[in-house]
């Protein structure tokens, strides 16, 4: 077997840091399925906003699975030292074909639910995407709670 030389030895690429809500919604329009389906993004930023994995989970239709969801990214996350932990629930059309609402009922109490379980485990809801057809809101700004990006440099 012949194994071939180099002279050049390449670093791996390190992600651009997650500083923003306009940051985080490139990695969130990088990781959805095309085409939309009922699923869940999460990630993990330390205090730099730097995140390597982006977690992707599939089947969420019921409005409370972003509680779930939450927890569990929430534990690791605060295990392992992390700042911070931003998901997005994907609402497509549903399947009689009507569109979905951006936002359900309750979706602001799962927020402050959601702010609470994370921070039961060390670390910050960052953001809360709800991602639809006919566009993203998030549940912190129906609530009128200010942004949350300062915990990772922003």
């Amino acid at each position: 077997m012949h194994c071939a030389r180099s002279s050049t030895w390449r670093h791996p690429r390190r992600p651009a840091p997650v500083r923003s809500a306009a940051d985080a919604l490139e990695v969130v329009a990088s990781a959805m399925s095309r085409p939309p389906r009922a699923e869940t993004i999460a990630f993990v930023l330390d205090s730099d906003g730097a995140g390597t994995t982006v977690l992707i989970v599939d089947g969420t239709e019921r409005p409370d699975s972003v509680i779930d969801v939450v927890e569990r990214v929430a534990e690791a996350a605060g295990e392992a030292g992390a700042a911070g932990v931003v998901v997005a629930t994907v609402r497509p059309v549903t399947v009689s074909g009507a569109e979905a609402a951006c936002l359900a009922d309750d979706d602001i109490d799962r927020w402050l639910e959601a702010s609470d379980i994370a921070a039961d485990h060390d670390v910050e809801l960052i953001e809360w995407f709800v991602v639809g057809p006919n566009g993203v809101t998030c549940p912190r700004e129906a609530f009128g709670e200010p942004p949350r990006w300062s915990s990772v440099g922003g």
